[in-house]
């Protein structure tokens, strides 16, 4: 390909990737680290492309974006900015600073180079090719490569409709043709309303604007006749609409922002290390993760405060050893981060290194110099944590192409997605993917929206879930309807995709508010027995299928009836709390702790023997001992607990058989003098 591209980027080892990527495709790439550097080619060297990251060492992009473009007007900038970025319009932006394609980052080399390739082949910005499939159901689903990200979902699924859509404006034609011919057929007006109405939905969601106007105009006009208007003048203006349509040029606005997949997962990583932090950073540009860095325990606290993270990367030496532990803790006793998954890094991986990571809350621990494979495993695990957390959408609407913009985009930011195209299937695939959420299209043939509404919410098992209508009807007493029918709210198409997740992310957090609420013992904030039990059977069934070990292990307050009667049921419950907080606040997320009830606790440890266990269990009961409570009349006292442990499968294989022997080394504790832990 006779185009040369200019790759601004602080990181060469991602520059070559994407270079590399592009030589074998025959396009010639020159490098830049800096702004500065980048100027300086473009007066060198005129480059028909060039791909602009935010993130450069010397200075941000978005100051070099225009000086690039007075260098050379006619290249084409490609600017990737991190997802945080804001403008007060992307379009506006993009215009003022001559941008062809904003993108939120991080990019994987492999999908930026595919990108630059269509950009080269291109014959004018405003009709991209793509090298996608461009059936649907040859788009890579959720459980492909990461790497297959949302926009190429977006891009191949429009670029399918558009395949589609003179078959589509033919039957549009057709309808309209024949309900004008014989005025009495109401039904090939309802067909023709029924196209016109999916057509201006799934259209304008897709960013052909021309089309979803026209035929936007064609469903009023429409809607109009069936609810008893004159048929005379609408006519004309509805053929007058349809050809619009057909000499449409079918593209998107000039100026589009990308949108990417969400990252893998955003990371703090906390290391004094130069070279380790853009070691790690090379990886993370490598396999789509967000790095923020901290050098000290005040920047890693600050920046974990003040971003949304999705776990933490720690090395041991940062501001000594133990101050590295006291990190761990105090990042995870901070609101919103109690369960935040964090990793432990060191050239030094003894057994105590390991106890006390395990302790402080570290999920794993990973042995320097790092091991890209490891380094990346792990943040998947920590996205994988949060798996349980994910909303299950189901989605009900006749178009194929609306079904798969709309769930890419929600697959695009954590949520598991299915889709139905025939209504009348509802019920039988309501038990079978027992979604959270249900969006549901109001105009479909043979059953409208507001019928399934209604069916369900005459069905106990679907009489609470959330269901968000879809519709392109503006109609104020449409939108009543779908409130009159059961619904909880409405969408109106064209879909925007922030308005989307705006209302799916009001439902799931009342969702997630409800279930918290029922799975929390409301003194300690620790789950309760019924909550305690579940996330037991998954961690057993976890353990059996890998072969790994597992201990449950049983806790008493000791003589808390004692407490009670000394210094009052008021103290016994700060010791409640407070003894719930050191639990919530320590060992990994894969570990699961409860109330057991009245003074009783329980910790299950995934992955550890018994003699472990011990260890991690001793460093809480010297921390616990140390605490200092206060009693009903100010007084000062301290308390212990005892404890035994129980270890899978030597000394049971069920709960029940687990727990009995775990009750057995209690008893034995407190018969030895407490404040003890036995195995």
């Amino acid at each position: 390909m006779d185009a040369k591209v200019l790759l601004v980027d602080r990181t060469q080892t991602y520059r070559n990737s994407v270079a590399a990527i592009l030589a074998h495709a025959g396009i010639d790439t020159v490098e830049a680290e800096t702004g500065a550097t980048a100027i300086a080619v473009m007066r060198q060297t005129p480059c028909d492309i060039v791909v602009i990251d935010n993130n450069l060492q010397d200075t941000p992009g978005v100051d070099i974006l225009d000086t690039i473009t007075q260098e050379n007007k006619k290249a084409r900038i490609v600017f990737i900015v991190e997802p945080a970025f804001r403008a007060a319009s992307d379009e506006v932006f993009c215009h003022e600073h001559n941008i062809a394609r904003l993108i939120r980052g991080p990019v994987h080399p492999s999908i930026l180079a595919e990108f630059i390739e269509d950009l080269v082949t291109q014959k004018s910005a405003q009709t991209p090719s793509i090298k996608a499939p461009v059936n649907t159901a040859e788009v890579p689903t959720r459980n492909e490569p990461r790497e297959e990200r949302v926009n190429v979902h977006v891009m191949a699924v429009r670029r399918s409709y558009q395949q589609k859509l003179p078959q589509e404006l033919k039957n549009l034609e057709q309808a309209l043709t024949r309900a004008r011919t014989d005025p009495t057929d109401q039904s090939s007006v309802k067909e023709a309303h029924r196209i016109a109405h999916a057509m201006h939905g799934t259209s304008g969601t897709l960013g052909l604007q021309d089309i979803s106007q026209a035929t936007g105009q064609i469903e009023v006009a429409l809607k109009r006749i069936m609810d008893g208007a004159p048929p005379d003048t609408a006519w004309n203006n509805i053929f007058r609409a349809l050809k619009l349509a057909q000499t449409s040029p079918d593209r998107s606005s000039k100026v589009e922002a990308t949108s990417w997949l969400s990252p893998l997962a955003t990371i703090l990583l906390v290391d004094s290390d130069r070279d380790t932090m853009a070691d790690v950073e090379a990886v993370a540009r490598k396999n789509l993760i967000n790095i923020v860095t901290a050098e000290n325990s005040e920047q890693a606290v600050a920046l974990a405060r003040k971003k949304k993270i999705d776990g933490a990367i720690i090395d041991i030496q940062v501001n000594g050893q133990d101050k590295a532990f006291e990190l761990v803790q105090q990042i995870r006793s901070e609101e919103g981060l109690h369960h935040l998954p964090i990793a432990m890094m060191s050239v030094d991986s003894s057994v105590l290194n390991r106890v006390a990571a395990t302790h402080a809350g570290a999920s794993q621990f990973l042995q320097k110099p790092l091991n890209e494979d490891e380094l990346v495993e792990t943040v998947r695990d920590f996205s994988a944590s949060q798996t349980d957390a994910r909303s299950k959408i189901l989605i009900v609407d006749d178009d194929e192409h609306f079904r798969a913009h709309v769930a890419t985009l929600l697959e695009g930011n954590g949520m598991d997605v299915a889709s139905l195209g025939e209504p009348e299937h509802i019920l039988e695939t309501m038990d079978l993917i027992k979604p959270d959420i249900l969006l549901l299209d109001v105009v479909m043939p043979k059953i409208s929206g507001f019928d399934v509404c209604r069916l369900l919410r005459s069905t106990a098992a679907w009489k609470n879930t959330p269901i968000l209508f879809l519709t392109g009807e503006s109609d104020p007493t449409v939108r009543l309807e779908c409130f009159q029918a059961g619904g909880d709210d409405y969408i109106e198409k064209p879909v925007i995709k922030e308005e989307l997740l705006a209302r799916i992310g009001v439902r799931q957090e009342r969702i997630r508010l409800f279930k918290e609420r029922a799975d929390r013992d409301s003194l300690t904030n620790l789950p309760n027995r019924r909550a305690f039990l579940e996330m037991f059977k998954i961690r057993v069934a976890d353990s059996k299928r890998y072969g790994r070990p597992l201990t449950l292990c049983l806790m008493d307050l000791d003589k808390f009836k004692q407490i009670n009667d000394t210094y009052g049921h008021l103290a016994g419950d700060r010791v409640l709390i407070g003894f719930g907080k050191l639990l919530s606040s320590r060992f990994r997320t894969v570990d699961i702790r409860g109330r057991w009830g009245g003074e009783e606790f329980a910790v299950v440890f995934y992955g550890e023997e018994s003699r472990t266990s011990k260890l991690i269990l001793s460093r809480v009961l010297e921390e616990f001992k140390h605490l200092s409570f206060e009693g009903d009349h100010g007084e000062r006292f301290s308390v212990t607990f005892s404890c035994g442990i129980a270890t899978f499968p030597q000394d049971g294989t069920t709960f029940d058989e687990l727990f009995r022997t775990a009750d057995e080394k209690l008893y034995l504790a407190k018969e030895s003098g407490r404040s003890r832990i036995e195995i």
